[in-house]
């Protein structure tokens, strides 16, 4: 009966798309406020101002034009009246719903009239939101904020002559809506009765010849989209066809730099959405590709897990992603006859339960284990459309090591129907249920489904990971953490290889490449610290597992330096388990975040928060690591109007226009281009605007860029199979991060004096990170390559070796001598790193190439960027000559102080990686290890258990080895120790004992 009232409410919200308002056109004429072109051939509105940016080709345009020729135009107005065929050249940007030879002065008018929206324009907004959610997968919450509407209302052909003619019309209308990001064409074809005017070549009823044009034109004479019908005869046919299924409506997405045809297709492609969700399942994925009818039987295979789906429509379908113990962007795979074979093919991006915003909340739930009733709380949006009642229930997480199975358990349900849009649940603490004794769990609010149904089939959503404590009460917290602590000592060798930290927090922010912020506790996110690590200002975690298996945590606090936890409650631990899980997951002890939860959360909450006595055992057992061995990574940097700092420290600006190679490495494996830019027509500035790199037969290839609408936009493609380019859209998914074939990609917003950034992360697996962020039009670049790299690269971030004299090294092995002017560096050095065009990873817009972005002939300034430290200059920039060259030469303050804070960064990662820290000391007089730290030139100090003191005048002396130099001091007793105490009293009391009986003797004796 649920899953029936699933189907229903799709078919009604499918229905409701379809007839809303009664017809197909939306209201227009005068009656309801439309502007009335005047009468007229081949003429137009005029420029039209509109209230709101509106993005088309991936263009904001703040004004437009109806044309009465049956097309809205952008940059210039359009008057031919024989359609020319895209793609157009000249600045004609054009939507075209029906771009033919009207003849308005005779019959029928063209109107239009913009909306913003308002209560009062409410229900037509609506209107069109639910044919773009209808549709499109991906915007199933799409709420438009503008809308355009434009109307040929009956208009003739030109050459129409008579009555008879006259009265042959065509009615169409084209609806643009935006919300600001993304924007939307709605084609609506009431009548279609002619194609041609007779000055195109038509005949007496407005047939043969050229006949009209439908699609959109980009305007530089490359990029376009026109319906296969355009200039055919059988255009005239188009108010019987549908691209969505409804008679006459054609929908298009036209905001990217490509346009997005809505239909179904025959590739065996699928359009995903959501595009991630939680490894434990429960989300409702919306999928389009197929063509599909009523005698379609959808089934989805998430990875080799297979559950039904439902039709929504003739071009989309719905599953419930299945619980899977695993994360990554596995296969989506459709079928559409019931599951005997599987034909089209996508991805779906399975997100680990700690990457996920719980929608599913415990009130109050540090006290679960001692509070009653208890509530969850629950996100009432999310399955608005497809659920009436939900089902609370609690599920326990279990693995076995000796075995390698993992479950994930049902252990209570609530019996009552709730509600979904009450949105809370109280309910009395249970008995504990019979049986296994869980310690893991998550809380799961479902669709209320049929009895005996497998309730993870139904669309639900989770609480945050916790402990049972409350639901399986641990007695004794002490004895549970001296029992788990006497089991862990036994597997302690993970200590011996888990990723050394980070000595500092500026070393740990550079090295993007091993290490990520920990979510709980960071710069961006000071209150978690003070609950999570009260002590420390910034955590961050190794991204990949060791040779064992294990994870680390590694905490700075206010004074840069690593945190310990022998010392401060806000060091990093050890984790036995990495966070992330261990490929190949699925098994125990491999499992993403809930293997990590049972052998180090949990125990740490027994130990630490349930028993603070037990704290020192879990300490023991997950010690911080002290940084020993660790090495920072080398930077290199692009910045500003480009200004460049190699790997050996060489600092010059070179001013290319064209693509070249910033970065080889690996023997050549792995290589990074750059294309530079003209800032602005007309100056001496050039600029990075696009990065391109590969680790070629082992990575994706990746290409960020300056986006004029988005800021930057992240690209990439299967790396050696020719597949096309895909643009990875965070905004629109829950993940941050993109982990694709030998590359990561993350997006981080990052607070800049109280402004948000956007910043890139690109970690390859062969040790080269790159955080790429833009600042008014231009890219700036940290690069940094791990320390094994060094002696193996080439370009313009020069020959690593340690020596900068032959940093300016040139594609044939010749060397530039480092002190050459700006000017040889330019020709003589930069110049010859240009690629050739057979050797570019760049992507390129339809009917472009490396020529395109080349230019020999352009002269940059070949100022010193230290002749620019003028007085004006100092002001912004202080004593950063990069900063002053660009203040001087692009007179833009933002790039100037965006080139400053690089350089900066720059030189304080150098500082930084020059530090050494001494690290542990063993002291061998009571067996205890002293964790004693120091950086070069500090002094060790150290502390002796009760009843020992430190013996000795030694002092050790932290050196640049990262070696103490110096004996190591002896902790010796102090005196009588506690036994030796308790043997004296005792043997004291019996002599006591024994004079007094001896007395008492020789007085009765005396007697």
């Amino acid at each position: 009966m649920a899953m029936f009232s699933f189907f229903a409410v799709i078919l009604i919200v499918f229905i409701s798309t379809s007839f809303a308002f009664g017809g197909l056109m939306f209201p227009h004429g005068e009656q309801e406020g439309d502007a009335i072109v005047e009468p007229n051939d081949d003429g137009s509105s005029g420029m039209v101002p509109i209230s709101t940016l509106f993005p088309y080709f991936d263009h904001n345009h703040d004004s437009l034009f109806v044309n009465t020729n049956g097309a809205i135009s952008f940059l210039i107005q359009v008057s031919s009246y024989t359609p020319t065929p895209f793609p157009l050249g000249g600045g004609r940007r054009v939507v075209a719903p029906f771009w033919g030879d009207v003849d308005a002065r005779y019959g029928g008018n063209v109107t239009y009239r913009e909306l913003i929206r308002v209560p009062q324009s409410d229900q037509l907004f609506s209107q069109a939101d639910s044919v773009v959610r209808g549709t499109f997968v991906d915007q199933s919450r799409f709420s438009a904020t503008w809308m355009f509407i434009a109307t040929w209302n009956k208009v003739p052909f030109f050459g129409a002559i008579g009555h008879n003619a006259l009265n042959i019309t065509n009615t169409f209308q084209a609806v643009l809506v935006t919300n600001g990001r993304h924007s939307y064409a709605i084609f609506n074809y009431e009548e279609i009765k002619w194609t041609t005017g007779t000055a195109s070549g038509g005949n007496n009823v407005g047939l043969q010849g050229t006949p009209a044009q439908v699609g959109f034109n980009a305007g530089d004479g490359f990029t376009f989209y026109a319906v296969p019908e355009s200039r055919t005869n059988a255009i005239v046919d188009i108010d019987q066809d549908s691209n969505i299924g409804t008679r006459g409506r054609f929908l298009f997405r036209i905001d990217s730099s490509d346009i997005v045809d809505s239909g179904c297709n025959t590739a065996g492609t699928l359009a995903v959405f959501p595009v991630s969700g939680s490894m434990l399942g429960g989300d409702i994925v919306h999928i389009s590709g197929p063509c599909l009818d009523e005698s379609s039987t959808i089934v989805c295979r998430f990875a080799d897990v297979e559950v039904p789906g439902q039709v929504v429509s003739n071009t989309t379908a719905r599953c419930v992603s299945p619980l899977v113990f695993e994360v990554g962007r596995l296969p989506l795979k459709v079928s559409t006859n019931g599951g005997e074979s599987f034909d089209f093919t996508g991805i779906f991006t399975y997100l680990s339960p700690e990457d996920v915003s719980p929608f599913v909340k415990r009130l109050d739930a540090a006290e679960w284990h001692q509070k009653d009733p208890l509530i969850v709380v629950w996100d009432t949006e999310l399955f608005q459309e497809y659920v009436d009642y939900v089902r609370i229930s609690v599920y326990g997480y279990g693995e076995d090591l000796a075995t390698g199975a993992v479950k994930l358990q049902s252990v209570y349900s609530s019996s009552q129907m709730v509600p979904y849009n009450v949105g809370v649940f109280r309910f009395s603490r249970p008995e504990a249920p019979d049986g296994v004794q869980y310690t893991v769990g998550v809380v799961r609010v479902s669709q209320y489904g049929a009895k005996g149904q497998n309730e993870l089939t139904l669309p639900g959503m989770w609480s945050d990971i916790h402990n049972l404590h409350w639901l399986y009460p641990v007695p004794d917290p002490s004895a549970w953490c001296d029992g788990w602590a006497e089991e862990a000592r036994s597997d302690l060798d993970f200590l011996e290889v888990t990723e050394p930290c980070p000595c500092t927090l500026i070393q740990a922010l550079v090295d993007t490449g091993r290490f990520s912020q920990h979510p709980l506790c960071s710069l961006d996110a000071p209150l978690g610290c003070e609950l999570f690590k009260p002590g420390a200002v910034h955590c961050v975690r190794a991204d990949s597992p060791s040779e064992k298996g294990g994870g680390q945590e590694c905490c700075y606090g206010n004074d840069d330096k690593i945190l310990n936890v022998l010392r401060s409650s806000g060091g990093g631990f050890a984790h036995r388990r990495h966070h992330g899980g261990v490929v190949p997951y699925k098994d125990a002890g491999r499992v993403p975040y809930l293997s990590h939860w049972i052998s180090d959360t949990l125990p740490f909450e027994h130990c630490c928060v349930f028993s603070e006595e037990s704290c020192q055992l879990y300490k023991f057992v997950r010690p911080s690591q002290t940084c020993e061995g660790y090495t920072a990574p080398a930077p290199a940097i692009t910045t500003g109007d480009p200004h460049l700092i190699t790997l050996d420290g060489v600092e010059y600006t070179f001013n290319g226009v064209g693509e070249y190679t910033m970065l080889e490495a690996c023997n050549g494996s792995f290589v990074m281009q750059a294309r530079m830019a003209v800032l602005q027509i007309g100056t001496p500035a050039t600029v990075v605007t696009a990065l391109a790199a590969v680790d070629t037969g082992t990575s994706d290839q990746i290409q960020v860029e300056v986006s004029n609408r988005r800021g930057m936009d992240v690209w990439y493609r299967q790396e050696g199979n020719g597949s096309d380019w895909t643009m990875l859209e965070f905004d629109d998914s829950q993940s941050r991060r993109v982990d694709l074939e030998g590359v990561a990609v993350f997006y981080r917003e990052v607070n800049n004096s109280g402004v948000m950034t956007k910043n890139i992360h690109v970690n390859f697996k062969c040790g080269v990170s790159l955080v790429v962020s833009t600042t008014s039009g231009l890219l700036n670049v940290f690069t940094s390559l791990q320390q094994e790299l060094k002696g193996r690269t080439r370009g313009l971030y020069g020959n690593w070796n340690g020596e900068k004299n032959d940093d300016f090294e040139r594609p044939d092995g010749t060397i530039l001598p480092v002190d050459a002017t700006v000017q040889e560096i330019h020709s003589e050095f930069g110049q010859k790193w240009q690629i050739e065009p057979e050797d570019s990873l760049f992507r390129y817009p339809r009917g472009k190439g490396p020529f395109d972005y080349s230019d020999e002939t352009f002269t940059p300034s070949f100022m010193s960027p230290e002749a620019a430290l003028t007085g004006e200059a100092r002001e912004i920039c202080g004593n950063i000559s990069q900063c002053a060259f660009d203040w001087a030469v692009t007179g833009n303050s933002d790039i100037a102080r965006a080139t400053g804070g690089a350089v900066a960064h720059y030189r304080a990662a150098i500082e930084s990686a020059s530090i050494v820290i001494c690290g542990s000391v063993a002291n061998p007089a009571n067996g205890r290890k002293e964790v004693s730290r120091g950086s070069v030139g500090g002094v060790a100090s150290f502390t002796c258990d009760d009843g020992y003191t430190l013996q000795g005048d030694n002092e050790l002396v932290c050196q640049e080895n990262g070696q103490w130099s110096g004996e190591v001091p002896i902790c010796e007793a102090s005196g009588l120790q506690a036994w030796q105490i308790v043997v004296i009293v005792v043997v004291c009391c019996l002599v006591l004992i024994a004079v007094a009986v001896i007395v008492i003797l020789v007085r009765r004796a005396r007697k």
